[in-house]
């Protein structure tokens, strides 16, 4: 039987590790594929490696059973004494297990030093070598001298197996970073329902209505604040008349408000990348606390979030920077650790009261001309880029 071997600490486990292990499942002719946690290795040492290597091993079984795989994930180095060098893994495989032959799977990167690891003529002399593509680095030269030399068992470059440029040692130094997310305008179309709640409240009253592009300006500081706006101006200043527009707004809105709503698109896509990245995410916006929660719930029920954070009764609106300090208490991360992204001036201003770095999107309910002195993203792949890779 032949055994594909990925091995690695696996520090933490992550959807790159996953898409090898689908390939080799689907891709090559191994019929069994195995993930080999080490509980150390020999050059990670003093690199943040989790104390918990039992932990690990549970993360990555949790995390092949999540996704399906028909993979074997292995312990066998927990019972090797240390220092737990690959050449000592594949012995004892060859060893305990005479019938299989033993491929070791690495990434491109690890290819061009595997003649200095130890022992690592042996490994190339006498076991098969599979090698998958990584970011920044052309294994096909390696591989090919290798290949050429006559000194090794087979080096094989599937040269079309995904290429991830997360890694777990960024994920390691994401794991203290929060990302604060607006949520109307940002994450979230919210603008059409919004402006039929609006509208339905004014109608009630023989009010004039407003247009699509009227509510778009009107938005941004809270519910009541959108329902004083759009009122003719002497209703305005009438403070129980604005109440009970604002009761009939609310009624309206909360059974329709995701009749129109919608994730800008990508936006659930890269709230999962930078979730399993290890970056904490927050939403904090001037929606009333129940239909933030309600629209965070319905359209990113598998994102985990530290906080999700609307406006309640005796809290301040953002820009009062309240909330941002409440989101960095509940995820325990610093304000240098933090960014706030937004769609308007409310929350540049936002972070700027808090501390904090901010990027501003221009695919909200503001213009770029709004938002002049911010960081822009004009999309979600560059706002993507930003935030993972700091571009």
């Amino acid at each position: 039987m032949k055994v594909a071997l990925l091995l690695g600490s696996f520090n933490p486990i992550h959807e790159g590790h996953l898409a090898i292990l689908r390939y080799l499942l689907a891709h090559t002719d191994a019929d069994q594929v195995r993930l080999v946690v080490s509980p150390e290795s020999p050059f990670k040492e003093g690199r943040g490696l989790l104390d918990n290597a039992a932990q690990r091993l549970a993360d990555a079984r949790a995390a092949v059973e999540a996704a399906g795989l028909d993979v074997v994930v292995s312990d066998v180095e927990f019972h090797l004494p240390a220092p737990r060098y690959t050449i000592q893994t594949l012995r004892h495989l060859q060893q305990s297990e005479p019938d299989n032959e033993f491929v070791l799977v690495m990434g491109g990167d690890n290819i061009a030093s595997l003649e200095h690891w130890h022992k690592g003529g042996e490994i190339l002399c006498d076991f098969e070598v599979w090698v998958y593509p990584r970011p920044g680095s052309d294994a096909a030269p390696v591989c090919g001298r290798l290949n050429a030399s006559g000194a090794c068992k087979g080096v094989t470059l599937f040269a079309e197996a995904p290429q991830n440029d997360i890694s777990s040692t960024r994920i390691r130094a994401a794991r203290d970073r929060l990302v604060l997310f607006d949520l109307d305008g940002t994450l979230l179309d919210t603008l059409a329902d919004l402006q039929h709640a609006v509208n339905h409240a004014l109608a009630l009253r023989r009010h004039p209505q407003h247009s699509l592009e009227a509510c778009r300006k009107m938005v941004g500081h809270g519910v009541r604040n959108l329902v004083q706006r759009a009122l003719p101006e002497p209703f305005r200043g009438d403070e129980r008349y604005v109440d009970t527009c604002l009761a009939s707004f609310k009624a309206y809105y909360t059974a329709h408000i995701d009749d129109y709503t919608r994730p800008y698109p990508g936006m659930q896509e890269l709230l999962s990348e930078l979730s399993r990245a290890g970056i904490k995410l927050a939403v904090v916006s001037n929606k009333f606390q129940e239909g933030t929660l309600h629209l965070i719930r319905e359209f990113f029920p598998e994102v985990r979030f530290s906080a999700i954070l609307g406006n309640r009764p005796g809290a301040p609106l953002k820009p009062d920077p309240a909330i941002v300090e409440e989101a960095l208490a509940k995820a325990g991360v610093t304000r240098e650790r933090a960014v706030l992204v937004g769609d308007s001036p409310t929350d540049i201003h936002t972070a700027a009261k808090a501390g904090i770095a901010a990027v501003a999107v221009t695919w909200g309910y503001r213009t770029p001309e709004d938002l002049a002195g911010a960081r822009l993203v004009h999309s979600v792949p560059e706002l993507r880029d930003f935030l993972l890779k700091g571009e």
